[in-house]
Order: C-alpha cells, then structure tokens, then sequence
C-alpha cells in the first residue's frame, strides 16, 4: 500500500482505531475489576472533551487536534469496559448465584431441544425464578442440565418452563495441570452452574417462553437435519452432511473429527467464511439470469442478505460466520451505492460489532483463528499469488485457490500452535483438494433441501450425497494415517505464541518491504523465542515434581522426572480413553514428557512407600491394614500419604504409625468417607488436601 505524505496507516482504517480501544477496554475489565463509577465518569469526561472540540474553530481543533484523538480513544475504551462489565450476569443484581441456596426451587425456560449423550438428555435452560420465602423471585442465570437416562425419556421442548428441585451446582474446575479449563469456557458463555436431575424430579409447566426469531431458527434447524437424516441412511455420511451444511457436530465420531483436525481440513465442517462465500456466490450466480431493471437492484441485495442471515443463524450464529456475513453485507451494501470499501475496513467493522454484542467473543478460538486467517489472506495472498505465473486459466484459478489455502496458515499458527498443539503437516494437499470437493458437497446439500419431497429424487440425491462423502472420509483417513501427517506433542506459554506471532508479522513485512528495521526485530523476536524455548527445555530436563489428578472415581498419580513419567495408579484400561486424552495426557505435555515407565517401590504391611528426590510418599489403599503401634515405638516418617479407593480407617490410625505433612485424598473415594475424614482432620488438626474440591494436587519434589 503506497505510502501518503501526512495521511498514516490509522488513519486509512479508522475503525481499527475504534476497535483497538474497545478491544483495550474489554480487556482491562477482564484482568483488572476497576470501580463502575470511574469508568462511568471517564466515559462522561472523554465525552465532553468531544463535543468541546467539535465547536472550537479551525485554527484550535488543528492545534488541539490530539485532544479529539485521545478523547475518541478512551471513550472507546471505557465503552469497551462497559460492554464486558454489564455482559458478565455475574455483576447483575438478580444473578442466580447471589439469591440461590440449595433446596430453593428454580423455575427455568428451556433454550435448546435436549442432546442425547451416552449416559444423559444434555440441555441449557435459563433460570427465570427461584422459590424462596415463600414466593417466586425473578433471578438471571444459564444452566447446563444433564437429565438421567431412565424409562421415561423428557419430553422437552424448547421455550418449555419447568421447575427443577435438584442442586444446582457451581461448575468447577478439575484444575489438573494443561487440562482444558472447562470451567472459563462456560464462563466465557454466561455459564456458571450444572444441575444433574431424573425426568422424575423435573416438574413441568404449561406454559411456554418463546421468541419469535429463535424459535424459527429451532424449528427450522430441526426441519434441515430431518431432511439430511431421512435421506441420507449411513450415520457417518449424515453426521459430516450435518455438520458441513449447517455446523452441527453432535452426532460426529470423535476419530473421525480428529482425522479431520489432523490433517487441517477441520475448517470445512466448522461452518465459516467458506460457506458465506459459496452462499454469496450462489446467489450471485442466480440473480445473473435475471435481466436488470429497477426491480433487480433492490431485489438483488434484499435477497441476497435475507438468505445470508437467514442462513448464518439456522447454523447457530458462531462468531466465524457472523463475522463473515457482516462482511458480506457490507460488500452486498457496497454495491448497491456503487461503491467498494476496504476490505480491511470492513474485517475491524465486524469484529467490532461482533465484540459490541458480546465482548467474550474475543476469547473463542473460533473468533480468534476466523479473523487471523482472513487477515493474513488479505494481506499475503497477493504476495503469495505473485510467485508464479501461470497463463491458463484452470490452472491459475487453481493456484490462486492455493495461494489463499497458504497465506490462510501464516497468521493462525501461533494460534493452532498454542490451543492445539500440533500442526498439520499435509495441509496444503488436503485443502487442495478437500475445499473444492467439500464446496460442491455443500451445493449438493443445498439441492437436497430444494428437491427432498420429490418422489424418488430426494432419496437418489441422499444416496448419491452420502457416496461422495465416504469417498471424501476415506480420503481423510487414509492422509491421517500417514507417519508424518501431523506434527503433534507441540507445547508454547502464551509469551512465546505472542514472540511468534512478532517474529512471523516482522520477517514476512521485511520480506515484502524490505526494511531493515523490520529485519532487526523479526530477528530478535526470532532470537528471543529460541532463547525462551531453550530455557523450557533445560528447566524441564531438571523437574522433579508429583501430580495426584483430579478424576472421578479414578487412582492416577505422576511423577514427573525430567522428560520420563512414573505413573501409579489404575490400570489403563480401567481409565476411559477420554479421561486420559483430555486430562493426564496433557499434563505430560505441558511437563514435556518423551517416556513413561512403571514405578519402582517398596511394599509395605503399613502401604507403599516411594522415595522421589528427597520426599518420601506413602500410597494407601483398600488393601492397605494399617496396624496399630504401641506407645514409644518409632513413627515413620513421610511427606505426603496419598488415599485411593475408599479403604477402612480412621485418620488417627494414619497418626499413629506416620509422621507426615500432608493427607492427600484423591477423586476414588467415595463423597460419604471424605465429609467422614475431613470432620476428622478437623477435630485431629490434620492437613487434608482433597482433590475434589481443591483441584489436582502438584507439589515440587
């Protein structure tokens, strides 16, 4: 972008300004909780600082003009602060957790039709009142409600209201080391409580809270996937057309998805900018038949947004397609007054919209891989374009595609990198061929709707559809099961994804503009990184550390010993895949581990004793007899007892025969023994440490 006297960078993009404050202001709420009233009164202040400027003259406003500027930007920021501070439900007054006490009734709407699971119906529900004192008061508060399986499957519908009388818990955080923090994900969703019910307990009422526009997206999401269920028969055909189409990946295999993952193709049956762009150009396509009169170029426009919003909120209005559809409207707008904005321009104005709406939207890695991508291809796809130049045009058009597919990577793999942990290392044959084959898929689905209840053709063009996808499945797998397919086992702190994302942005800008500046601090952001990655590797080869998870009705202890892991605990096949892929494997990677091997100890008629570094650990469990000493006799010293699996003792026969410095009772107990051991602690003056309630326990060796 050529460069004018006078006229800077910011100022070609004026909502990028707009959006760095409010995207500043977002964030201070966030990591530090300042009073309302300063904000309040900052916002007043920056206000009137405007209005003030506006009516002093020119030869003031130019010599005063950095007033206006600092004003604008910290009326954004507190705006910014605002958004997220009045977002939170958790800084309403009527917020659930502020009114609730176990055994209050709550009165809830449902929000969802109810998702089948293996074990339970899973459905969000909105609190609306809770009894108490005898009378309803109005509360505010989302729950996710996991109704048992029973012989009386719930008959819920949404917008139906209902009283639970079960205990709405808290959700908490398992907080075992590099685990998915489940707990903050809700949060960022306005999600802080769980409920576990039978369809027994649960009374319904007759009356029902809808509204209009979400009701039509529930019923017509429900009509679109009846259509691709009824016609096509093979579930994983089906749960690839549903998730391709409209986004829904309820009913995915999980191999399957990760194949998809691991092979960078996962953006195809993510709904995105992709489908946007195929509906964008659909209707494009359409209205070209169409002879131009007045009537086009109203009809043209109106069409085209109805179909593209309509669209974006029956595929359940994620922040990856809002975004594009805003920017597709804005472009659709463009064109109606004959007039094209930048691209740039349009990007910082979705996202500031998207954010304006809901500011925690900046925390989803949909949102976040979404906007780096089509950032990166705007700025790099010219550049990537330009390093061949082929005159036929099939090709060209193939190369472009291509061009896109590799500037798309540039500015999301730091992101990939640091939420992931690995990189898929056959991305570019994938999407070479996955991105066109997967948009006549989606052209297919959109013929499918149009022609369902057409005798006989409905059924051939499911058949037909679900053929095409298996073919596209088998593709997947057989890349993924390539040895080097992907590069996984990949671990970086968020100051060395931020060194990344700086020493990308400064090498490829060096590269473009050659400016030797941008060299110098690509370099020594290169530098830096490989200093700090070093540092982590070294530090990790010394570690020596102890982690007792956090896992319901599950033993599993590591000791972590440089790069090796001692596992104790449960037989692995007495831990389910997922537990151990979502919650102990990523422990060994945050802790770079390379090898795991059995634990070496000694057997004792008191328990097992294991020596680690200079700590001693004593593992109790139900086959442990803890026998009774006599005064005078020599305790046994240890630092930490680690209790599994419910065995039958009482805390004072622990003291008796140890010295330690901490109980630790882990997730295989059972909820009656613990409340039994901690009155106990209590009245012995014991440590207990209970990882149930406190989270995982680590302790340096």
């Amino acid at each position: 972008m050529s460069h004018q006297y006078g006229y800077s960078f910011i100022k070609q993009f004026p909502i990028l300004r707009l959006l760095i404050g409010l995207v500043l202001g977002i964030l201070l709420d966030y990591y530090f909780k300042l009073p309302l009233f300063a904000v309040c009164l900052l916002s007043c202040v920056s206000f009137f600082c405007m209005i003030v400027y506006n009516r002093l003259g020119i030869v003031k406003q130019f010599a005063y003009y950095w007033l206006n500027g600092v004003a604008i930007t910290v009326f954004f920021v507190c705006l910014g602060w605002l958004t997220c501070h009045f977002h939170n439900h958790q800084n309403h007054s009527n917020f659930l957790g502020k009114h609730y006490h176990v055994g209050n009734p709550v009165l809830v709407t449902l929000q969802e039709t109810p998702i089948e699971k293996a074990k339970t119906y899973k459905c969000l529900v909105k609190a609306e009142a809770l009894y108490r004192d005898k009378k309803w008061q109005p509360v505010e508060g989302t729950i996710i409600l996991y109704i048992k399986k029973d012989s009386s499957p719930p008959t819920l519908a949404y917008g139906q209201q209902f009283i639970i009388n079960n205990a709405i818990q808290p959700i908490e955080y398992r907080n075992n080391p590099g685990s998915f923090n489940f707990q903050q994900y809700c949060a960022l969703q306005n999600i802080h409580y769980q409920c576990f019910a039978q369809s027994a307990t649960i009374i319904k009422t007759p009356y029902y809270h809808k509204t209009w526009l979400w009701n039509w997206i529930v019923v017509m999401k429900h009509q679109v996937l009846q259509i691709i269920r009824s016609n096509i028969l093979q579930q994983a055909s089906a749960s690839i057309a549903e998730a391709l189409l409209i986004g829904y990946r309820e009913d995915l295999d999980k191999d399957l998805l990760k194949a998809y993952s691991n092979t960078g193709v996962i953006h195809v049956i993510a709904i995105s900018g992709l489908h946007i762009g195929m509906i964008y150009g659909l209707m494009v396509w359409l209205f070209s038949f169409v002879k131009s009169s007045k009537w086009k170029k109203l009809l043209k426009p109106v069409s085209i947004l109805v179909v593209i919003w309509g669209f974006s909120l029956i595929a359940g209005a994620a922040p990856s397609i809002l975004r594009s559809a805003v920017m597709f409207s804005f472009i659709v707008l463009g064109d109606v007054v004959s007039r094209k904005s930048s691209l740039l321009n349009n990007l910082a104005l979705s996202a500031f919209f998207i954010l304006l709406f809901n500011p925690y939207s900046l925390w989803d890695v949909g949102f976040q891989l979404s906007y780096t991508a089509v950032l990166s291809i705007i700025l790099f796809s010219p550049y990537v374009k330009s390093w061949l130049f082929i005159q036929n045009k099939l090709l060209n058009k193939i190369w472009s595609l291509s061009a896109i597919t590799i500037s798309a990577q540039v500015l999301t793999l730091p992101i990939v990198l640091y939420n992931f942990h690995q990189f898929p290392t056959l991305f570019f044959i994938t999407n070479f061929l996955i991105v066109p084959y997967s948009g006549l898929l989606i052209y297919a689905e959109i013929g499918l709707l149009l022609v369902n209840k057409v005798p006989m053709i409905g059924p051939l063009f499911g058949s037909m559809i679900s053929k095409a996808i298996d073919l596209m499945n088998d593709y997947i797998i057989h890349m993924n099961r390539l040895p080097f397919a992907v590069w996984e086992n990949i671990s970086i702190s968020s100051v060395q994804t931020w060194l990344l994302f700086i020493a990308i942005c400064f090498t490829i800008a060096w590269l473009i503009r050659v400016k030797h500046q941008w060299l110098l601090i690509g370099l020594s952001a290169w530098l830096l990184l490989t200093m700090l990655l070093t540092l982590d590797k070294i530090s990790h080869k010394k570690q020596l550390s102890l982690v007792v998870y956090n896992l319901a009705k599950v033993k599993a202890i590591d000791i972590f010993c440089g790069n090796r892991a001692f596992f104790f605990g449960d037989k692995p096949k007495e831990i389910k895949r997922y537990t151990m892929e979502t919650q102990i494997n990523p422990a060994r990677l945050l802790n770079r581990v390379d090898k795991i091997e059995k634990l070496k100890f000694a057997s004792t008629q008191s328990g097992t004793i294991l020596s680690a570094g200079n700590r001693k650990i004593c593992l109790i469990d139900s086959t442990t007899m803890i026998p009774k000493i006599k005064s005078g006799i020599k305790k046994i010293k240890v630092d930490y007892i680690i209790v599994s699996h419910n065995p039958k003792m009482m805390l004072s026969d622990l003291a008796s025969v140890f010295e330690f410095k901490h109980i630790i009772i882990d997730g295989s107990n059972s909820r009656w023994r613990i409340n039994r051991w901690k009155e106990e602690a209590v009245l012995n003056k014991l440590n207990l440490f209970i990882v149930t309630e406190n989270g995982a326990f680590v302790a340096q060796l």
